[in-house]
């Protein structure tokens, strides 16, 4: 999630070449988020491959304006 809020839209290989993160990993943690409805999922064609994009909904953009009050909350400053 809190790569997906700082660009408009990410490539599947984009999340798990930066997570470093196992392929079947990622697209599990991507169907849970999906079904949460924070982000939307398709698929679109670039010269000739297919590829899966994803980008942030306004639902997971509220979600995570509110886990990061909440670590905010928690820690000392």
């Amino acid at each position: 999630m809190s790569l997906l809020v700082s660009v408009d839209e990410a490539e599947f290989t984009f999340l798990v070449q930066t997570t470093k993160a196992a392929k079947g990993n990622v697209s599990i943690q991507l169907s849970s988020l999906q079904n949460a409805g924070y982000i939307v999922v398709w698929k679109a064609n670039r010269n000739g491959k297919q590829r899966t994009l994803c980008r942030i909904t306004d639902k997971g953009l509220q979600a995570m304006a509110d886990y990061t009050e909440a670590l905010r909350s928690y820690l000392p400053l």
